[in-house]
């Protein structure tokens, strides 16, 4: 015989002496720890105390027989799992059903051959030791699948939130480069509108202060002749061209100052009609124009309206520099302010050239003019007016429409808020 290469702890339960000690010997000798109990209630009192690795059971006991004790046993969660051998006289097939029913995973009949007991023994402690190591390799795999599981799961988080981050700084970096991009383009339009505005005031001063250095000279000569006609035209020459000096540059600043975003904004409550009575009122034709100036307003009601002044004089100067401008010697150029609801309606009518329909858009462009805006003699321009008229009317949040027919004249609509 050869003995166990591992020591367990096993319970002999059984009330007679002689068998019990015998048993009890026997598996000292083979090197297990043996505990003993000679009726069912100390058996299971037993167990529970210490659990022992394996219960030697017998099946005929007073009080309590094998049956029941293995049967409490099994359904105690603490010992369910020990592996419990009847020992019997009895060798019917319907006791070895019951016992094993009852729970038991081996069956021995008396009188016992002793290598018969200690391999059965040996057999069943090998099993129940294959299965308890069985079933913690699938716990600790369990347990194992679940802790992977779960890093899994916060490497997917932090895969997640790592990617939500650079996409935003993506995003971020996206905006930023736009951004750049539109201060670049910004820039590099406002450099290009300065040096545009550079070479056309170089280009456009030189011809009146050419006028006006001339006008200066022929008032000197003049002094002594006592021409008072000479000297009113010159006069005239004089005031013309520095007025028209005094509208190219208003024109060049706000322009300059708006693609900067720098202009001065001021909106303040006014008298629409008192404003552009006044206006027109201080706006004088040339000496020398037989044009003819109306100014109408439709008094429907309040005309109170919101509106930076300085602005507005500039945007009604030039829509009236360009109808009289364009307009015939003897020609009558119309300005009318309607009071509708929820906004003021301007228009500014002349009766001359007109402007050729595929160019009424293009008109309000910077440094545009028409393509027969040289048609008519001493006619000047750098094509800035429009182009502040549009500004202007935008900042006021309101909007400038033109209608013109060639040799019939041409209408500037404006509409501003109330408010």
């Amino acid at each position: 015989m050869s003995a166990v290469t591992f020591t367990a702890d096993i319970l002999i339960v059984d009330d007679a002496p002689d068998e019990l000690q015998m048993l009890s010997s026997l598996l000292t000798s083979q090197g297990y720890q043996v505990y003993e109990a000679v009726s069912g209630d100390q058996a299971i009192a037993s167990a529970q105390i210490s659990p022992p690795d394996l219960i030697l059971l017998d099946l005929m006991m007073p009080g309590m027989n094998g049956y029941a004790v293995c049967r409490l046993i099994k359904a105690d969660d603490r010992l369910q799992h020990i592996p419990i051998i009847f020992l019997s006289a009895r060798t019917d097939a319907v006791d070895r059903i019951e016992a094993f029913e009852s729970g038991g995973i081996d069956y021995i009949t008396k009188p016992f051959e002793i290598a018969e007991v200690i391999v059965r023994v040996e057999n069943q402690l090998r099993i129940s030791r294959l299965q308890q190591e069985l079933q913690q390799e699938v716990a600790d795999r369990v347990t194992a699948q679940t802790q992977l599981e779960s890093l899994n799961q916060l490497l997917e988080t932090r895969i997640a939130d790592r990617t939500a981050e650079l996409e935003t700084r993506h995003q971020e970096l996206m905006n930023l480069q736009t951004q750049l991009e539109a201060a670049l383009e910004k820039e590099q339009s406002l450099n290009l509108l300065m040096a545009q505005l550079l070479e056309t005031i170089s280009h456009e001063f030189s011809t009146p202060l050419s006028i006006i250095n001339t006008a200066t000279q022929m008032l000197k000569l003049n002094r002594s002749r006592n021409s008072l006609q000479d000297d009113d035209r010159c006069f005239y020459m004089i005031n013309s061209n520095v007025n028209r000096i005094s509208q190219t540059l208003k024109n060049t600043l706000t322009l300059t100052t708006a693609e900067s975003n720098a202009i001065q904004f001021c909106p303040e409550p006014v008298n629409l009609a008192t404003l552009c009575q006044t206006i027109v009122s201080g706006w004088k034709l040339p000496p020398q124009s037989t044009h003819q100036l109306e100014f109408v307003y439709d008094d429907q009601g309040n005309a109170s309206a919101s509106v930076d002044v300085t602005l507005f004089q500039q945007l009604l100067t030039n829509l009236l520099q360009n109808a009289v401008r364009f307009s015939p010697q003897g020609g009558t150029v119309q300005f009318e302010l309607r009071a509708e609801p929820g906004e003021f309606v301007l228009t500014v009518r002349d009766r001359g050239i007109g402007i050729p329909a595929a160019e009424q858009n293009e008109v309000f462009q910077q440094f545009y003019r028409a393509s027969n805006a040289n048609s008519v003699p001493g006619t000047p321009g750098v094509g800035l007016g429009l182009a502040v008229v549009q500004w202007i009317v935008r900042l006021h949040q309101g909007t400038v429409a033109i209608d013109s027919e060639l040799g019939q004249g041409t209408i500037v609509t404006v509409t501003l808020p109330r408010r």
